[in-house]
């Protein structure tokens, strides 16, 4: 997946390395999210990977298994009223 700007992207959602730690510390997962990609770039490492190779894909299954949590909308019913009419 590409960015804007023609830059591929991670995961499923096509997110920027910049964010994905961000949005993995907010979401309180960043403990669990960086020893599983510590671990996945071992595991490719020890399949004969590149450290370069083992590297950028460990960021993709990173971001790919701990992918954005959903945004769930509230039902129209029970939206306060807009401020302003």
């Amino acid at each position: 997946m590409t960015d804007q700007n023609g830059a591929a992207g991670y995961g499923s959602a096509g997110e920027s390395k910049i964010y994905i730690p961000k949005r993995i510390s907010a979401e309180s997962t960043s403990d669990q999210a960086c020893r599983f990609r510590d671990q996945k770039r071992e595991e490719l490492r020890d399949e004969g990977k590149t450290k370069a190779a083992a590297r950028e894909l460990a960021w993709h299954a990173m971001a790919e298994t701990f992918a954005p949590l959903p945004v769930l909308e509230e039902p129209v019913a029970d939206r306060p009223p807009p401020l302003c009419m």
